[in-house]
């Protein structure tokens, strides 16, 4: 009997040598990758992700990776850096996109598309994101809170989608602590236009110090224009720096002039008399040229008398 199993045994192994079973190819592990292909599978047949796919023929790798797929940059590492899909027709969700799987992701870019549902809160995990936008699109739902965590984020764009209620006011950054940690800290462009946003403006929207481009318009935001706002950078970037001190103090004033003009209450709002009086007044203190002032006093006497 041993004789038997011993026999069957040697018989098996030589089966399974001559027939060895059949190989069942699994794609390359790249869970970049894997996380694109089942996002792409949520987004049904659509020929804008049709080059998503494996190609193991020959066993050319190259072909396999991500980096080669449309809309997708990598590093030189062959990690994934940017997802560019925008003017792409591109219809779905995101809620089958994990964010996770993508740390060193700088460029998100689905502008002008047919996508929907809400923005997912894993969005929070893109923590070397950059450039954020999601522009024109249907998307509905609030900002999830997550969006804090985008401390690098420099433009950030979420204009004309449905996107509903108030903002939070710790998505921006608290500059009463020590160091803020969370908070859109780098942010230099800030966009919600035409979206169905509403309430009042969070004061702690002053505190992007590098904020140089701010566009609500057509939302529905209320209340008083936060007065915080006159902390901001608002000179355009591609002009040079002022030289001096004394030009500096000038547009500061300038400044904080326009930020009382966009009062609430017309009443609470200073006529171009009060504008050149504060000028003056400044002027007084050697802040602001007399070039300026008599610049404004001209403007005040060419005007009508305003009731």
């Amino acid at each position: 009997m041993q004789n038997l199993f011993n026999y069957l045994a040697l018989a098996l192994s030589a089966i399974l040598v001559v027939f060895p079973p059949p190989s069942t190819a699994q794609p390359p592990q790249n869970p970049g990758a894997e996380a694109l292909l089942r996002w792409k599978q949520s987004l049904a047949n659509q020929t804008i992700v049709s080059s998503w796919i494996f190609n193991q023929t020959n066993g050319n790798s190259s072909a396999s990776s991500p980096c080669n797929w449309r809309g997708i940059s990598c590093n030189a590492a062959g990690n994934v850096t940017g997802l560019n899909l925008a003017y792409t027709g591109l219809q779905g969700t995101l809620d089958h996109l994990n964010f996770s799987y993508f740390p060193l992701l700088l460029r998100l870019d689905l502008k002008v598309n047919q996508l929907n549902g809400t923005i997912p809160t894993n969005i929070g995990l893109l923590s070397n994101l950059v450039y954020l936008d999601l522009s024109t699109n249907s998307f509905s739902g609030t900002i999830p809170l997550s969006v804090a965590n985008l401390t690098k984020v420099v433009e950030l764009d979420f204009s004309r989608n449905a996107i509903i209620g108030q903002l939070d006011g710790r998505l921006f950054p608290d500059r009463g602590s020590s160091q803020a940690k969370t908070g859109l800290l780098s942010l230099q462009r800030l966009l919600f236009q035409d979206t169905l946003l509403s309430g009042p403006l969070p004061p702690e929207i002053g505190n992007l110090e590098d904020l140089t481009i701010l566009a609500l318009d057509n939302s529905r935001f209320s209340g008083p224009i936060p007065q915080s706002l006159g902390n901001l950078n608002v000179l355009d970037p591609r002009l040079p720096p002022p030289k001096s001190q004394k030009l500096r103090d000038e547009l500061d004033s300038i400044l904080n002039l326009a930020v009382w003009c966009l009062r609430t209450d017309p009443h609470s709002r200073p006529t171009m008399y009060d504008a050149s009086q504060v000028l003056e007044m400044n002027a007084g203190a050697g802040r602001e040229s007399p070039e300026l002032v008599k610049s404004v006093r001209e403007g005040v006497d060419e005007l009508p008398m305003l009731s």
